[in-house]
Formats: structure tokens, sequence, C-alpha cells
């Protein structure tokens, strides 16, 4: 089989670049400035959050921010009235706004959500969210609306209602703007609730060709019928849309697998794409697992909706970025093109996994190699009808098994793209299972005896055999650079055992209540995996640090098997779901604290992302309602609100940073705000808990960076404040 490297020149020349881009500025020779700092661009004297900000392309100093208006609140009707949808114009960067507001009631409404805004290349601001109404305190309708915002007007907008002629109500309708022919279209993504069923919530797209026109003449006194197309059916919503620079179109979103319940012990994020003039969307696809969540201490909504970004500079355009919040430990989906069924089998500490895949065309068993970075190798022995990859070293260098069309397993090591035999002689079969730095060898191999045999192989060809002393199979599954060995064994009653084998004494590993145990890796700080069967054979999985047993889950799953685990304490492994495996790699177990900001990039379309990095620097406290944009040099700024600075984990400041030309390192963190906010001093509460909105807002413009958000510090009444940041060098 053809050795093939899945890693586009293009893409090799922009790594290549971003290295040496890096190396020679260095991270620690930029910081993040604020050129503005706590610009209050509410109204100041009544309740307004959910704000939502846009830059306008090639004039950076018009900024045009949506706020919803809550209203004036009524004492005496414990309600508010009063309520929209408040524009902020800047014209000269975010020193002054002007504002002004499409009061619901204007159009005949009780009140006004979610607002949105998106700038498109003419400069023409375009503002999307719901008017609703409302029965005895609850809503009835929504209805969703456009403003048209001229690229010079300050203090006026046209608007205009729609419909998607369905039955549910609505919720989160992000808008943005990209072109078509020349001319501006407009995505509104949004999630439509059954009015009867709580768990029925899609994610649907409005696609709106030339806008404009919609604005011509007198507005309709009807809304208008748009036809919207499904994108994802089940459990979701917060869905966010992002448009990169050739017309294509990414939208994620947070769901929840069956059975639906009010307390899912399982979150995803899904995405799909629509390829430019192209008019199919992709299936959904899986971005992260997520378990059960937390509450955020005195917020109403501990939201964990993703958001996205694509890059339109040139080395790293079409780059996705999508960043969330959760509390660790995550679960990234392992991904291959065309793979109908992966299994990861290991994880270096640069977070290469190897594994192998089933191919959807050929059903060909094939091993691969896939790094951190998102890109991948493919391969396959020339003599094999299957080959698999089982085991990685720090250098990359990959041992497994191929299978000859025989049906004789040969174990092997693949380097720079070349195959070593490793091959016990005389044997039946022989099974290589991981690798060290060294190039040693372990696995087994089974001889005339039909019984599998432990192996170490040296660099120079030998092997020593192992066999456990009480073992009838003895089978070797991890190597760490400081020779501890890794593996089970079967005794003649056939029960399984696992054992860890060092400087010849034999340490067993044993699970109360466990049928079976097999140890599976073991890494340098000598953190070993496993897995145990209980007695109805379900695996589960445990790793074991300095000596205490911990056991490893996956979110909404009974069964897990952990097959890698490296210095990083990242774990490679997989779920099975209707026979497949499920992949993944989990990030950040043992690590369990408050909710953390996430990032994960895609610089391939989707069809791979890098493993999660934490965007904070610092975990104390609660981070969350993250936001991020991409600037035009390839700088990605993210924005979230931070608890790190309150020992009591519920004031929070506006946190931010930026990282430069699509690395994955981050800037320190900068705080933004002068002083902190309490959430618990909202008026709108529930159980004491305040009620801030669902999200924050930023923008990016050329080097630099509009943050906006809800700020209580002279709460009552709840304002939203702005800023201005820029990368500068020290």
């Amino acid at each position: 089989m053809k050795i093939m490297n899945k890693s586009p020149q293009p893409r090799k020349l922009a790594f290549s670049f971003l290295c040496l881009f890096v190396l020679l500025t260095g991270c620690s020779k930029w910081q993040l400035a604020i050129d503005e700092q706590d610009a209050r661009i509410s109204y100041g004297s009544q309740e307004e959050t959910e704000p939502a900000i846009a830059v306008a392309p090639g004039n950076q100093d018009r900024v045009v921010a949506a706020i919803m208006g809550l209203g004036q609140y009524s004492q005496a009707d414990r309600r508010y009235i009063n309520r929209g949808c408040r524009i902020s114009v800047s014209s000269d960067g975010g020193t002054n706004w002007l504002r002004f507001l499409l009061n619901a009631e204007d159009f005949d409404r009780d009140s006004f959500s979610d607002p949105t805004v998106a700038i498109d290349a003419h400069g023409v601001s375009y503002v999307s969210g719901f008017f609703h109404d409302t029965d005895n305190g609850r809503i009835s309708r929504t209805l969703p609306m456009l403003a048209r915002i001229g690229s010079n007007a300050t203090n006026q907008a046209d608007v205009i209602t729609f419909d998607d002629d369905s039955d549910r109500l609505f919720d989160k309708p992000f808008v943005a703007a990209g072109q078509h022919q020349g001319q501006t279209r407009l995505y509104i993504v949004y999630t439509a609730v059954s009015a009867t069923d709580d768990y029925d919530r899609q994610i649907r797209v409005i696609v709106i060709d030339n806008p404009e026109s919609l604005f011509n003449g007198t507005p309709p006194s009807e809304p208008i019928e748009m036809e919207s197309t499904i994108l994802a059916q089940g459990n979701n919503w917060g869905a966010h849309p992002a448009i990169g620079p050739d017309g294509e179109v990414y939208v994620a979103w947070s769901s929840t697998e069956p059975p639906y319940t009010a307390a899912p012990t399982k979150y995803q994020i899904k995405f799909t794409k629509l390829n430019a003039n192209q008019n199919r969307w992709s299936e959904p696809q899986l971005l992260a697992e997520l378990g059960p969540g937390q509450a955020v201490n005195g917020v109403m909504r501990g939201s964990r909706y993703p958001v996205l970004t694509v890059s339109h500079e040139e080395i790293t355009r079409g780059w996705v970025y999508a960043t969330f919040a959760d509390q660790a430990p995550l679960y990234t989906p392992v991904t291959l093109p065309r793979a109908k069924n992966i299994k990861a089998l290991d994880i270096n500490t640069q977070g290469n996994v190897v594994g192998w895949f089933k191919d959807r065309r050929t059903e060909q068993i094939t091993a691969f190699r896939r790094r951190r970075t998102e890109t991948y190798d493919v391969f396959g022995h020339p003599d094999a009808e299957s080959t698999i990859a089982s085991g990685i070293n720090e250098q990359g260098v990959v041992t497994g098994t191929f299978t000859k069309t025989s049906g004789v397993h040969h174990g092997y090591i693949w380097r720079n793209g070349s195959f070593t035999p490793v091959y016990y002689p005389d044997s039946l079969s022989t099974h290589a299972q991981d690798i060290d730095n060294n190039s040693r060898v372990v696995g087994w191999f089974v001889l005339q005896d039909q019984k599998a045999h432990g192996f170490i192989h040296d660099p120079d060809g030998s092997f020593v055999q192992l066999d456990h002393p009480d073992a009838e199979h003895t089978f070797l599954t991890g190597i760490n650079n400081a020779g501890a060995i890794v593996g089970y064994y079967r005794d003649d009653a056939g029960v399984t055992h696992g054992f860890q084998y060092q400087d010849e004494i034999w340490l067993p590993i044993h699970i109360d209540d466990a049928s079976s145990v097999k140890l599976t890796d073991i890494n340098e700080h000598g953190d070993i995996v496993g897995n145990y069967s209980d007695a109805d054979g379900s695996s589960h999985g445990f790793v074991v640090v300095d000596g205490v047993t911990k056991p490893v889950s996956f979110p909404g799953e009974a069964i897990v098997y952990l097959t890698g685990i490296n210095d990083a304490f990242e774990i490679s492994g997989y779920t099975l779901e209707d026979d497949f495996a499920k992949p993944f790699v989990m990030t950040g177990f043992g690590d369990e604290h408050l909710s953390d900001i996430w990032m994960v990039r895609s610089s391939n379309g989707g069809d791979t992302w890098h493993l999660p990095v934490r965007v904070n620097n610092e975990t104390q406290g609660d981070q969350f309602f993250p936001w991020l944009c991409s600037d035009s040099d390839g700088s990605v700024y993210v924005a979230w609100l931070d608890r790190r600075d309150d020992p009591n984990n519920l004031r929070y400041h506006l946190y931010a940073t930026a990282t430069l030309l699509g690395s994955l390192t981050f800037l320190d963190d900068v705080r933004v705000t002068s002083q902190a906010s309490n959430p618990r001093h909202a008026r709108k509460k529930v159980d004491n808990q305040g009620f801030i909105g669902d999200y924050i807002g930023l923008a990016c413009g050329v080097n630099r960076a509009y943050p906006v958000w809800p700020d209580l510090r002279d709460a009552p009444p709840q304002d939203i404040f702005a800023a201005r940041l820029r990368l500068v060098e020290e």
C-alpha cells in the first residue's frame, strides 16, 4: 500500500512560516494593551444585557453594538416595561457612542430579545433578534426581526419582521454577513423550539440574498415568509455562524444526546459546513464531547455555547477557531476523512495519536498517525492485508502489527516512511504494541504451543522473552523510557490479571470485584492506564497515579476502553456505539476544577481539529461566557468573564488574551475592567441567581478588538460596557 502524507504542501509552508515567526518574534515580546477602558455604551438608566458588536470592514472606526434592552423595572408589576433593541454606534473607534432604541411596542409586540449584529462589505449593518408576544408572563409567540442601518447612519434603522412558516418558538438568531455573486448574503442561524416538547430543538438557518431589496419601499405590515433549512434535529441550542474567506460557512452549536432529561449527563458540540457555491450543508459532525457541566455561581444560566471565527489572513487563510467554556476533562473526537471505524490506541506527549481505521470505500484496515496540529499520515505495510498502529514514542516513531493475506501477524517499526520488521523467529504470529525513545519494542508472540509470550525487542534486533511466573499467556502492552513495562497475563484458570514489571520485579495491579484487569500504557511519570471487566463483561477504564487507582468514565457511556497516556496526562481511548468505535483524546483528567475557557482549531476545513487548549492562564475561580474574533493579521482575540480575583468565586471581571498568527500559545491574560461585577445585583433573579444574559460580544478590526459585556459595578441598573484592545510590542 502506498504511504500517504495528508499534510497539503500549502499547509506545510504555513506551519513553517508560523514556526519561524514565533521563533523570531516570541510571544513574550508582545502584549495586549487597553486603548479604551470601561466605556458605558448603554443608556445607563435602564436594564440591559446580551450585547453583540461588529466592526465595519474597511472602516474600523465604525463600530455598531446591538443590546437587549430589558427596559425600566416596575416594582409594582415586578416586570420590565419599554423593552426593545438598543443600538449603540461609534464613528471614532469606540471613544464616543450614539444610542437609539427599536422599541418593541412600536411594532405592537410585548418585548424583544437576543440581538446580534453583522456588517457587510458595503458598511451596512444588519441586526437580527426576536420580538415576543406574551400570555400570562410566558412567551406565546416569537417573531424574528431584521433591522438595516445604513453605512453612515447613527440614529435610525429600517425594520422588517419575518417568519419561517413553522409553529415553533425561536431563540438566539445569530447573523453573519458574506458575499455571493457580488451581493450581500446573510445567514441567520437560530434555535427553533417545539411549543410542546422542550427537548425538540432544531438548529435552522435562513439564507437571505440581497437583503437590501427587503427594505425597499414601505415595510410590509405582515411578516415576510422566508424558507429555512433544518441543520440539526434533537435537543440543540446556541448555534453560531462564521464565514470563511472563500464563502464557506460554518455553524457550531451545543446539543445533548438521547435520552433527553432535565439533567443530561453528556453535552456535545457539533458543527456543520456549507462550501461555497453549494446548496447542501454537511451532516452534523462532532467537535467535542463535554460532561454534565456545572452551575456558575450566582448566574441564572451557565451557557456552554460555542463561538466560531475563521481567519482571512493569507497564511492562516480558512483556519477555523472555536471557543467554549467547560469544566475539565474534555473529550475530543479523533476524526479522519472517509473513516468508517476508528480506534485510537496510543498518544505521545506531542499529542500525536496512532491507531487504525476502516476506509468507507475500500473497507481496508489502515494505520494512521494523527498530529495534535490536525495533520495526519495514513500508511499500510506493502505486504499487508491490514495494518494497525498501536504505539508511538516521543520522536513520532510508530510500532504496530500488520496482517498478511495468509492471516499471519507481523510486528513492525515505522520510521520516516520506512518499515523495519519485528518478528520473533519461528513464531506463528508477532504483535508489537509499544515503543520507547530508545526504539525498544514490547509485545507478544505465539509459538507452536499456542501460548502467548511477552517480548522485548532491542534496537539491535534481538529479542528477550518475558513471561509472568504465574502465566499461561503473557501480553506486554506498554513501556516507558525508564524500562517500566505494563501488561496483563492469563492464568491457567482463564482469569486475566494486570501487572507492572521493572528490574525483575512483578507488581500486581488489582481492581476489586473485577473479573479481569488489563493494563495498556505507562507514561514517564509512572502513571498507568488500563481497563477492567465487571461481572457482566462490560469494560471500564481506570488510571493508577502514585499507587492510587482512579476510575475514568466517558460522559453518558457505560463502556469505555483506555489505550494510552502521555506525560501531559492526555489519555487516548474509545467507546462503542452500534459496534463502531468512537475514539477520543481526554484532556484535563485529574485537573478538574471550575469552568475554564478552551479553544480548538482546524486548518483543513473541519476534517480534523487540534486538541483543546486552555485559554486562561489562571484556573482560580470560574471562567465563563467566552467570545472570540480573528484579526486581519491572523491574530485571534478571546475575551471572557473571569472570577479569579474573588476568593468567593462570585464577582467577575472581563479578561482577554490573544494569539499570534494562528499559534495556540496565548499571551498573558489582561484584566480589562477596573471594577468587578456582582451578578446577584441583577434585578431579574431566580433563586437568588442573577440574569446577566447568555453571552458577551467581541469584534475585530485591524490590530484592534472591541469586547462588550454586561456590567453590574453600579447595579442596579445593569449596563453594557465596551473597551478597545490592541497588540503592542514590549
